[in-house]
């Protein structure tokens, strides 16, 4: 799949690449601005723009960097939590539920949330 993916320079947009390149897809990035592309970056197109980004997939209340566990949950329409009323996840996690629902389009029309 060709995934045009905006923010690709941010602490989540440059996981959400990460992975969809890992999966298999090629991927273009989207910036506001000129941002140097370092790193594994450094390999994926970038074309400065600016354009709304209508995300499916909201990241939990918390999202930071952390392991990847590899397991999360995903709903639509409200916020997702733990039994101690915590939302999060990490970047690598929610880029993983957000390439995930790239490619199924479980949650079409909907916002989705991302958490553990």
């Amino acid at each position: 799949m060709k995934i045009a993916l905006v923010g690709i320079t941010g602490k989540i947009g440059s996981q959400n690449a990460l992975e969809a390149k890992k999966r298999g897809h090629v991927v273009t990035g989207i910036s506001r601005r000129a941002a140097p592309a370092s790193g594994e970056l450094a390999s994926f197109p970038i074309v400065i723009a600016d354009i709304f980004d209508p995300r499916a997939l909201a990241p939990a209340a918390e999202i930071g960097p952390g392991e990847k566990k590899g397991k999360f949950r995903v709903g639509a329409r409200n916020l997702i939590a733990d039994a101690s009323g915590h939302s999060r996840i990490s970047y690598g996690d929610y880029a993983d539920a957000y390439v995930s629902e790239i490619e199924t389009g479980r949650y079409p029309k909907e916002i989705a949330t991302a958490t553990y």
